[in-house]
């Protein structure tokens, strides 16, 4: 009576627990009893990986009772799957004779001696069903071994005419015909079938060819699509689109959007003619969410594309090629198509080949494409982009001008990747200009601390330094008020390259600043001293100079970090602080980072209670206990700290200083612990 009643014994409880359990874990329930080898071992075939290794150990009949639980289907060899399989009652692959003849291949080996022929096993497999229609997801992913078969069988004319994206598809071959049109028909057989991921491109081109062509007319339920190498016109993916009404994420590994053949003759037999904008291509991407591009090419030469729905665009190591006799451009080259273009602000993007039309866009990814495929009609449609990552080794500064002016408000995550062309003034705009601001990610550009802190203005003058305000300072009082303050006082995450020297100051040699001038004129030398030992006189004026010299660049670095200090002190929500930026090399002779000691001024930043990582850059020999004890009660939420170009002493030191009074806090090396060191989420979905 008590198994009756109990929960485990329901079919249908069992299915929904099953469901969040590891397959070894299912196959331990399977051994329990009947009743929970009858409940649990169809969720075993819930998702199943179809290879040539999967259909030797499992026999025909055994697949056959379970046909109807498959969700999650994986074709590694599709070659096995054949129009004549789906049209009788098996499961795809299990054909009686195989399509590529091998002594290795083998459809079905005979039945196990370990299964039982019984007529009790039976009853206890379940009804057997005649159909695949429960399917929620195929990944078409052939192998390389069954890449050289195919290639074996297909001539080699035809496979150069692949070549061409040109061929006719009367007199296709036979095994591209089988395997293609075996997997439509598998869409066509399953209604809830929701995603589809395909590689046919490792096949051959021409199942790469047929597949696309043949997909692009199918009318499908499909959410998600993950596409390989596609060559198409804009009509072509129109169809595709408008034949999916339900899609909403659609990623291309490899696109080329193609010109018509009739366009290209006629853009060159007018050449000699005066310049007529040519009509735009339009695509229209209907209801589609997440749209992400991987080595994207646009051929035509004006692409309007309508997104009234995109809310994610990831675009890498993409660009636009609008010359026919071209078959690539060099991914080093979208910066110069960046600073070629006009001369306004915004003149970069003027009229470019491609314009998008995103008013819902919330996430932007721009990893080394060419800024002509559209950054500032992105920048300007979208009305709450709330996510920009551009990466390159080159952006422009005008980039960020343009991204403030136009979606400074709603911004919440910025990451800038990049070595040349950005300033520390881009990223003391970010954080004066964004007030929702949670995410800030600049690893790479070096500035200087001194120019992100607050300038100070003087009343009857002119705006000065808050790191400059010296003797003169001093001599006469003035009014002042400080301007340009960090309001982004709720941001989480920041991590930028900071360096307590000015930027000048390390690529020069030193050398007396204007408001130190060489002090001759301080020193009480009488005249017959410098007539009579001119020389000695000489070298102590140098020696005095480089002292002054010493305690100026000495008392402006303290303003400066103290100055830094305070802004940081602001940020209350702050979890994640790292100022060593990513290039941990070649930074032997410079001073990165802030000091967290206490006599740097560490117990100013006493409001940062939520803290989960820090990164230390420096002053490992000052931090003792006392900074531990500090950070235990100050920081309690910290978990890692991270240490730049630490040796083996110090790393032990610092680990033993932990071990005994914070056993949970974990220090570790920065350079080798990059996941924990930099937690950066900026594309949530993947």
């Amino acid at each position: 009576m008590v198994l009756e009643t109990n929960p485990l014994t329901l079919p249908e409880l069992a299915m929904l627990i099953g469901q969040f359990l590891h397959r070894n874990d299912i196959c331990a329930c399977i051994r329990v009893s009947r009743t929970w080898q009858r409940n649990y071992e169809p969720l075993l075939y819930r998702s199943i990986y179809l290879d040539d290794s999967t259909m030797r150990k499992l026999t025909k009949e055994r697949i056959l009772q379970h046909i109807h639980h498959i969700r999650h289907l994986t074709l590694v060899e599709p070659m096995h799957l054949t129009l004549a399989a789906l049209q009788r009652p098996i499961l795809p692959g299990t054909a009686a004779e195989p399509l590529i003849p091998s002594k290795s291949a083998s459809p079905w080996p005979p039945t196990s001696s370990r299964i039982s022929s019984s007529n009790e096993q039976a009853a206890a497999l379940g009804p057997p069903s005649s159909t695949c229609r429960n399917l929620l997801s195929i990944d078409i992913h052939p192998s390389m071994l069954f890449r050289r078969l195919v290639h074996e069988q297909i001539p080699k004319r035809k496979i150069l005419a692949a070549g061409t994206d040109s061929y006719n598809m009367l007199e296709d071959d036979f095994w591209c015909l089988q395997s293609t049109d075996a997997c439509i028909q598998l869409l066509r057989t399953n209604p809830s079938l929701r995603s589809l991921a395909e590689t046919w491109d490792n096949m051959s081109s021409l199942h790469r060819i047929r597949f696309t062509q043949l997909l692009c007319h199918e009318p499908t339920t499909l959410v998600k699509m993950h596409l390989s190498k596609w060559e198409v016109y804009p009509e072509e993916l129109n169809m595709l689109i408008a034949n999916s009404p339900c899609l909403e994420h659609l990623r291309f590994s490899t696109l080329v959007v193609k010109r018509h053949p009739e366009t290209l003759a006629t853009t060159v037999s007018t050449s000699s003619a005066p310049t007529v904008s040519p009509e735009p291509s339009v695509l229209n991407l209907g209801r589609l969410k997440i749209l992400i591009l991987t080595y994207a090419t646009i051929g035509v030469r004006k692409l309007q594309i309508e997104a009234p729905e995109l809310q994610t665009l990831c675009i890498t190591m993409s660009h636009v090629n609008l010359d026919p006799s071209s078959r690539n451009l060099s991914s080093s080259s979208s910066f110069a198509h960046y600073a070629s273009s006009a001369t306004s602000h915004a003149g970069y993007c003027t009229n470019p080949p491609v314009s998008w039309n995103t008013p819902r866009l919330e996430k932007l990814v721009f990893n080394r494409s060419d800024h002509l495929f559209g950054t500032a009609t992105l920048l300007e449609s979208a009305y709450a982009l709330r996510a920009i990552s551009f990466a390159d080794y080159e952006v422009d500064s005008r980039l960020v001008e343009d991204m403030l002016a136009r979606q400074a408000s709603q911004l919440e995550r910025i990451r800038l990747a990049c070595y040349v062309g950005l300033a520390a003034k881009d990223i003391r705009s970010i954080l004066t200009r964004c007030p929702n601001l949670k995410a800030l990610f600049a690893p790479e550009i070096l500035v200087w601390a001194g120019d992100l802190i607050p300038t100070v203005v003087v009343d009857g003058g002119g705006p000065q330094h808050v790191c400059q305000q010296e003797y003169q300072q001093k001599q006469e009082q003035r009014p002042q008020r400080s301007q340009d303050h960090w309001v982004c006082s709720e941001l989480e995450m920041l991590s930028v390259f900071v360096c307590l020297e000015p930027i000048a100051a390390l690529e020069e040699p030193v050398c007396m600043q204007p408001h130190h001038p060489y002090p001759y004129a301080s020193m009480q030398v009488h005249q017959s001293q410098l007539t009579t030992f001119p020389g000695r006189v000489i070298r102590k004026a140098r020696g005095l100079s480089k002292l002054a010299e010493a305690q100026s660049r000495r008392e402006r670095s303290a303003r400066v970090r103290e100055g830094l200090f305070n802004e940081l002190a602001k940020l209350t929500q702050l979890r994640h602080l790292d100022l060593s930026g990513g290039r941990v090399e070649k930074m032997d002779h410079i001073q990165l980072g802030l000091p967290m000691t206490l006599k740097g001024g560490l117990h100013s930043l006493a409001g940062l209670t939520k803290l989960e990582h820090v990164a230390i850059t420096g002053w490992m020999d000052e931090m003792g206990r006392e900074e531990m004890a500090w950070m235990k009660r100050f920081w309690p939420r910290l978990r890692f700290l991270s240490l730049l170009k630490t040796d083996a002493a110090r790393m032990t030191r610092l680990q033993g200083m932990a071990s005994e009074t914070w056993p949970e806090l974990v220090v570790q090396d920065k350079e080798w612990n990059t996941g924990s060191a930099c937690p950066w989420t900026f594309f949530g979905h993947h």
